[in-house]
């Protein structure tokens, strides 16, 4: 998401919260959940801890701030009862600053399956919002067409982004355009190699053993804003946790249809067998832990019994 996105919501952002806590004040829950963007749910756990003081707060799920200005870390501590980490190496990165964490694993974790026989697809993943669509879309597409014209091309997207997604394939010949999480599911698992944006789909292929090129741009100013910000290597998760070069990361200048059309072909040369390599260790090292939502409701249910036994009922 661009700066401009971001500026655009932050009217709903501020009504949102207040709803929230006139939902918390209505209905006095012994604790609130709140779940990844922090720009909604900072606000909110801070209001609620001066409003609310009994009530325990947990987050789900810790803030990527080991990637990108890590001293607001600080901000957070003494105001969840607990972050719940997805990633095995967070919980050293909070310690720092002392705020309490669990690792609960990734919900991705037995989503998908690994050993699938592929099909000779190529998936082609533009993210999950318009003005992504708008941008990668047609850069996937012509890349797609040029690594390989014959190749079926499938286009994973959600129903609300269905009618731009039609109006920019233009009735191309090969490709099919999916929605629901059942036929996501048997695409990612299928497909034989896949140009994706980068965020949790990187995750999803992973598990799913899919080799992948992954790309990215956005507008001149947040890209400026990002490569001041940015203390990590990589962008894609899978690198990231394997802190290794294992996808490639095209992002930005070098995000052109030349270029990622030379990375699939580089996967069908062999990246490919090395990528799924390094997958099955990144799968052995997420499955850690085998039930993440359990391991979640629990962690919710001891703080719940900490705030009660600390206000002695």
């Amino acid at each position: 998401m661009g700066i401009w996105d971001v500026l655009g919501k932050i009217r709903a952002g501020k009504k949102l919260v207040d709803d929230l806590l006139a939902y918390v004040r209505q209905h006095q829950p012994d604790a609130v959940v709140t779940i990844d963007s922090m720009a909604i749910n900072g606000p909110l756990a801070r209001r609620l801890r001066r409003q609310h003081p009994n009530c325990a707060l947990v987050h789900y799920a810790a803030p990527k701030l080991w990637a990108w200005r890590p001293g607001r870390a600080k901000k957070l501590r003494g105001l969840f009862d607990q972050l719940l980490c997805l990633f095995p190496f967070e919980g050293k990165f909070f310690d720092q600053y002392q705020i309490p964490t669990s690792f609960v694993g990734h919900p991705v974790v037995g989503r998908f399956e690994a050993n699938r026989p592929k099909d000779g697809s190529l998936l082609l993943l533009p993210g999950s919002r318009a003005n992504e669509i708008r941008r990668l879309l047609p850069i996937f597409l012509q890349a797609s067409r040029d690594h390989d014209p014959l190749a079926e091309r499938v286009i994973v997207t959600l129903a609300r982004h269905l009618e731009l997604v039609n109006g920019l394939v233009g009735g191309q010949p090969n490709i099919r355009i999916l929605t629901s999480d059942h036929d996501k599911k048997r695409a990612y698992e299928q497909a034989s190699l896949a140009l994706a944006a980068s965020g949790t789909v990187t995750l999803e292929l992973a598990m799913a053993n899919t080799p992948m090129v992954v790309a990215y741009r956005v507008d001149h100013l947040s890209a400026m804003i990002a490569r001041r910000l940015l203390l990590v290597r990589y962008v894609s998760l899978v690198n990231l946790i394997l802190d290794k070069d294992v996808v490639p990361e095209l992002l930005q200048e070098q995000c052109t249809t030349e270029n990622l059309s030379d990375a699939l072909s580089r996967l069908k040369m062999g990246d490919g067998i090395n990528q799924q390599e390094e997958f099955a260790k990144l799968r052995l090292l997420l499955r850690e832990k085998e039930n993440p939502a359990a391991l979640a409701a629990g962690q919710v249910a001891s703080a719940i019994d900490h705030q009660r036994l600390s206000m002695g009922t």
